[in-house]
């Protein structure tokens, strides 16, 4: 059968040089005038609606709407350096405003006691703040450089109650201390406008604040060092890579910041005077944030107009109505915002919400440890044991300690509200204490007025508490990361502003709350018995947590927070279980707060003020967000030392002990109880000879035999050349994983690192490049030692690497991207000018996506933009971790013809590959690592004698076929199949549909990725997928799978039109997706994971009949672990059982991945790149996995894939894709004989086009 081409008279081509519009070309005059207005009035539209609402709603006269200027202006200056902090380090700074306290109380010193000059003490003073802002980057902020992004923001926290404390003390030197003093202008100068004096310091704000935004503003848009500390923000080791001192530009960032803070300090000191305790208040704090949201966090000119007229509405509504609305206000603002806004890919706070994860997820016991009797007893004893003491405690205590104890034990209950929706489900929330005073006022309410016992006052408290929290969670599901704890804390402040405002709610009790019995007269009057209500409720909370966790709901929430287009692929309604989520953790933290109204008797504002979400937010931080345990242990150590340790120890509360914690157990103190049960479960298992696997030896994967070939000896090879390492050892923590590595590269050669996956290539690499300092051993360069010194400067000696995997800054465009990676030529104009010609002549296709977000690129343009990104340093050695990871054939042809231009310079090569047929194309020498030591170093040509060296580790064991042999050439590219189609002709012909796309379409703005596009799919056919990077491969599957809208066109799914449904409602019809980088989930262990995937097939996912411990949910539970044991004896997976996810290699997850493709049991599967990542011989033994799927599922199969041989030996079908259309498809042979398909995919190189095949087929370097 021939292939049927289609777009005839179309020229396939590399890349697309025109784009088309949706405009069309014709456009009417003005277009461009309108196009260029239209970024601006969007910038200014929240600002201008702020100010309308004010001027019809709240008005004010002239004179207050100026005074709102001038403060909204300060405040600008506040969320500007917020902003600049997050550009940086991708955090909230609590301590902002307080970077600049201190220094402004000093400046007001020397001007009010020693009487220095207002221009000497104002420079002292910004001096000061510089100083303050660079040291406390260098000695608070860079020691959290690996911490997880949340981490960094709550030890913010900590900093801000460090740095206050520091100015309230300054003034003691001179015996005084602040009373809102106000400091002096520095002239006399008033003006009077509508009733309102302004004076010399108004004047100074309003001509100072506009100065400093816009010099900041052009600072980050036109300089080098602005684009260079973004792109450190997206990847602080990638841009270190290409030479830009990451460390450095973050301690200029924060003493910018810190300036900032001081400008806005000491003039808003001017103004109003200084604050005599937390610094500007939280309602300042709060009208920043809220900014920030507005702005997206990234649009400067929204966030400081948005500061101003925030201002503007601040002074209006205090003026013309009550000063209690300003909150809920802001709070109404904020929701509005998410709600208009939508979700709109690629903002920041969509690229660093993975980062926004704190805590380690506990480990499971092994199986064979949880087994023993000790253990299957003893833990249950425990807690038993536990409980008991806790409950004799309030007998040892007088009353007032005893109610201390209780509170503590009601703050811990909040705290599980936390674990649940921060912990588990990923939704940074900083207005916990919202629900918290919502189940306060309610209950209080119901025994007050209703006159309800206790047990139905926390009933209907937690009803109300879910209510508030799903009207929460709709909106707020839009938002991610940082976004969603601004908009979580301005909700907090909207709702106990309501909740505490006399005249907003007078259903709310105001005066004493008295106790009740619990329920059928048992007694809760008692501070005893209120601590043992407490401690019921703390318990059975955790309880029905814990069992929550190992449902179904759980694993779904965790997944969700990894991974949500994978979690959706396997049917996971994702906004159902968000507000699930948040109605779970609404409704505990409201039982906690009425509990807690019946405890203290009143309702006292002060229990539910702003400070009070931080403070709950850090304990549960610092106990562990993720464990039930982590909640107990941070309200002990926050709360317990503060009302219970003598004064002594009391700083252990205050923010220095919050940072010390943080420094010292970053997973929180569940970590170390923790830690100690592993050290004792490797003891006990130890002396039992059990395989616990939990510690493998370095880079080891389950299951790998050594091969039997003996590791050259230590310290051979030439002590000279461009490159040589020596003897080199490297750790991961207790694991080591290099151990003397000899390695040497001299100028202009070319040398090939092979191995499998785990072996440890990537680490060497690391150890190379200054990412990570080795244990041991000597890394030279041109004959410099340059073992431990930092990337960039390593870099700036010509040693560039390209990470696999990870090369681009994904919030940037691309055109930002190649800006950045000119940091090292920026002022040597004519290498800059030569770097881009090689390039734009390389990667024409970049040149036509200059605007466009990095992020948003196909995985192959990132790979392709990776390289032009090196190119631009003008490398002397060039190190390409991943050299074809993710490009189409002709690409790499090309890479690897630039590559043999680079040597012919003088560029020397180290290459690292999956595929050995490509690095062999240009190696000389190879070197192969097995269990982090080399077994082969020698020339390429000898490697073929060495077969066990290539084998298949992971792959193999799961497939039912041998590897594939190399695909035959014809044509420089064709061959033979090597086995005949598997979907049976019958079936093909009978005219059935599995899957149809008919003429669907989609444009991003206006540049139209796919166009009528019709493809249709036989039950059990598998369909390749092929074509150039950008052709539109992935978008076709995101439009197939539901994870983008169509514009036009239908998808239909076994007959059925599913082109309004979401990803999960797909999935949960029987379509399947494998995504290219086989993330999976990776806080869940395999056996979770896989569990995970079906979820399809769960047959009680209820949250609470898991809670309560339901005989059905218990059933629908051992159905699914009895299908999870059964694929896990299937693909050989029994040793990595309870291993996490992220601890596998790329080989095994690959095989995790395809069992949960068999456990979704799909009748449709979506799989887009399989190959990508896994060693050359794993790839040939992908394809009998892959016919594995079709026959054990029955399902039809489409196969996004660039290894040539693999798509061809399993694929009954191909469809060529260029510039968003089809343009071929027919059996493999046909369409991979097509000149146009040869011409413009596959290309002349025949290392590019077969990967994968025996060694022997492919050409070796032989220079």
């Amino acid at each position: 059968m021939a292939a049927t081409l289609s777009a005839q008279g179309v020229e396939l081509t590399a890349a697309a040089t025109e784009t088309e519009t949706e405009d069309g070309p014709d456009r009417a005059p003005g277009g461009t005038g309108v196009r260029r207005l239209r970024p601006v009035l969007t910038s200014l539209a929240p600002a201008l609606v702020i100010v309308l609402v004010q001027q019809v709603l709240f008005p004010a006269p002239g004179g207050i709407v100026l005074r709102g200027v001038i403060v909204g202006g300060l405040t600008a200056l506040i969320a500007l350096g917020m902003a600049l902090v997050h550009r940086a380090n991708r955090i909230i700074n609590f301590a902002q405003a307080d970077l600049g306290f201190g220094p402004a109380v000093l400046s007001y010193l020397l001007l009010d006691e020693v009487g220095v000059p207002w221009p000497l003490a104002v420079v002292a003073g910004l001096a000061t703040a510089v100083a303050l802002g660079a040291a406390t980057e260098v000695l608070v902020i860079r020691r959290f450089a690996r911490a997880p992004r949340l981490l960094v923001t709550i030890a913010t926290i900590g900093l801000s109650q460090v740095l206050t404390a520091t100015a309230l003390l300054l003034p003691r030197l001179w015996d005084r201390r602040l009373v809102s003093d106000r400091i002096v202008p520095p002239w006399d100068a008033t003006a009077r406008l509508g009733g309102v004096v302004f004076d010399a310091n108004d004047l100074l704000a309003l001509v100072v604040t506009p100065v400093v935004v816009v010099g900041v503003a052009g600072l980050l848009r036109g300089s080098a060092a602005g684009v260079a500390i973004r792109a450190s923000a997206d990847d602080g080791d990638r841009a270190s890579l290409l030479g830009i001192p990451v460390h450095r530009l973050h301690t200029i960032v924060w003493a910018g910041a810190a300036a900032l803070a001081f400008v806005t300090v000491f003039l808003r000191g001017g103004i109003l005077g200084l604050p005599t305790g937390e610094v500007l208040g939280f309602s300042v704090l709060l009208r920043s944030l809220v900014a920030l949201v507005l702005g997206r966090l990234t649009n400067l000119v929204t966030v400081t107009t948005s500061a101003v007229a925030l201002g503007v509405l601040e002074l209006g509504i205090a003026w013309d109505s009550s000063v209690e609305l300003i909150d809920p206000a802001l709070g109404a603002i904020v929701l509005i915002a998410l709600l208009l806004q939508g979700r709109r890919g690629g903002g920041a706070e969509e690229a660093d919400g993975g980062a926004w994860r704190a805590a380690e997820e506990v480990r499971r016991l092994p199986e064979a440890v949880a087994a023993l009797p000790i253990v299957r007893w003893g833990r249950p004893a425990m807690l038993a044991g536990a409980v008991a003491v806790a409950a004799v405690v309030p007998h040892l205590l007088s009353s007032d300690r005893s109610l201390r104890a209780s509170a503590l034990l009601i703050y811990a209950t909040l705290g599980l509200s936390l674990v649940l929706l921060s912990g588990w489900g990923g939704h940074v929330s900083l207005g916990q204490v919202a629900f918290f005073a919502v189940g306060a006022a309610v209950g209080a309410w119901a025994t007050s007025t209703l006159g309800a016992d206790l047990f139905a006052a926390l009933v209907v408290a937690a009803v109300a508490g879910a209510a508030a929290a799903t009207l929460v969670g709709v909106p707020a599901s839009r938002a991610r990361g940082l976004t969603l704890a601004v908009t979580t804390f301005a909700f907090s402040l909207a709702t106990t502003a309501y909740l505490l405002g006399d005249d907003l709610s007078s259903w709310v009790p105001r005066g004493r709350i008295e106790r009740v019995a619990l329920v059928g007269g048992i007694d809760a009057l008692t501070p005893t018995a209120i601590y043992e209500v407490a401690l019921g409720l703390l318990v059975l909370t955790a309880l029905a947590l814990r069992a929550i966790r190992s449902s179904r709901t759980g694993r779904a929430a965790v997944a969700l927070r990894d991974n949500d287009r994978a979690a959706q692929s396997y049917g996971i309604d994702a906004p159902r279980l968000r507000i699930v989520t948040f109605a779970l953790s609404g409704a505990i933290a409201a039982m906690a707060g009425a509990l807690f109204v019946h405890h203290q008797q009143a309702l006292d504002p002060s229990s539910y003020g702003p400070v009070q979400n931080l403070t709950v937010f850090t304990m549960v931080v610092v106990g562990g967000l993720t464990s039930v345990t982590g909640a107990l242990l941070g309200a002990l150590f926050l709360l317990g030392t503060q009302w219970f340790l003598p004064a002594d120890w009391r700083i252990l509360a205050s923010g220095t002990g919050v940072l010390l914690v943080l420094w010292l157990a970053p997973g929180g103190l569940a970590t170390i109880p923790f830690g100690l049960r592993d050290r004792i479960v490797r003891r006990v298992a130890a002396r039992r000879g059990l395989d616990i696997g939990l510690r493998r030896s370095a880079g080891t994967p389950l299951g790998m035999e050594e091969t039997s070939l003996e590791p050259p000896p230590a310290g051979e090879g030439p002590a000279d050349g461009l490159l040589v390492v020596q003897d080199l050892e490297a750790s991961y923590g207790p694991v080591q994983i290099l151990f003397g590595i000899d390695l040497h590269v001299a100028e202009g050669e070319a040398v090939a690192l092979l191995g499998t996956n785990g072996a440890g290539k990537s680490t060497l690499l690391r150890a190379v490049s200054g990412l990570r300092r080795p244990d041991r051993g000597v890394v030279r360069f041109d004959g410099e030692d340059i073992t431990g010194r930092p990337a960039h400067a390593i870099a700036a000696l010509g040693l560039a690497q390209v990470p696999g995997g990870a090369g681009v800054f994904p919030s940037l465009t691309v055109a930002e991207n190649l800006r950045a990676a000119s940091w090292l030529l920026r002022r040597r104009p004519a290498d800059l000018a030569e770097g881009e010609a090689e390039a734009a002549r390389l990667f024409p296709v970049l040149a036509g996506r200059s605007s466009q977000r990095a992020g948003t690129l196909s995985g192959g343009e990132q790979q392709m933009l990776a390289l032009a990104m090196v190119l631009l340093t003008r490398p002397r050695l060039l190190v390409v971790d991943e050299l074809s990871l993710g490009l189409a054939p002709e690409v790499v042809g090309r890479l690897l013809a630039a590559i043999r231009a680079l040597q012919d310079r003088g560029v020397a090569v180290l290459l690292v590959d999956q595929s050995i047929n490509v690095a062999l194309a240009v190696a000389d020498r190879a070197l192969v690592l097995e269990r982090g030591q080399v077994r082969f170093a020698g020339p390429a040509r000898e490697l073929e004698q060495h077969p066990d060296l290539l084998r298949s580790v992971f792959l193999g064991n799961a497939a039912d076929d041998d590897p594939l042999p190399a695909a035959e050439v014809r044509d420089g590219h064709g061959g033979t199949p090597a086995r005949p189609p598997a979907a049976p002709a019958a079936v093909v012909a009978t005219g059935g549909r599995a899957l149809e796309a008919r003429e669907v379409s989609v444009a991003f703005g206006g540049v139209r990725a796919v166009q009528e596009v019709s493809l249709s799919v036989a039950p059990q056919e598998i369909v390749g997928v092929i074509g150039p990077n950008g052709a539109g491969k992935t978008t076709l599957f995101d439009l197939l799978s539901g994870y983008l809208a169509a514009d036009g066109g239908t998808v239909w799914l076994a007959g059925r039109d599913v082109s309004g449904r979401s990803p999960s409602a797909r999935a949960r019809l029987g379509l399947g997706r494998s995504f290219q980088d086989a993330r999976l989930f990776p806080s869940l262990s395999v056996e979770e994971t896989i569990a995970t995937a079906c979820e399809r097939w769960v047959r009680v996912p209820d949250p609470l009949s898991a809670a309560f411990h339901l005989p059905n949910a218990q059933d629908s539970e051992r159905a699914v672990a009895r299908r999870v044991a059964e694929l896990v004896e299937l693909l050989g997976l029994g040793g990595f059982r309870r291993a996490f996810v992220r601890e596998l290699s790329t080989g095994t997850r690959r095989v995790v991945d395809l069992a949960c493709l068999l456990a979704h049991e799909p009748d449709v599967v979506l799989l887009d790149e399989p190959a990508a990542g896994i060693a050359q011989r794993e790839v040939e033994a992908l394809a009998p996995l892959i016919r594995r799927v079709r026959d054990e599922t029955r399902a039809s199969l489409v196969v996004i894939e660039h290894d040539i041989p693999l798509i061809r030996s399993v694929a009954d079908r191909l469809v060529a894709m260029d510039q968003g259309r089809v343009v071929a498809t027919g059996p493999p042979a046909d369409v991979l004989a097509v000149p146009a398909v040869v011409a413009s995919y596959l290309g002349p190189d025949h290392a590019a086009v077969n990967r994968s095949g025996n060694v022997a087929g492919a050409p070796t370097a032989g220079r």
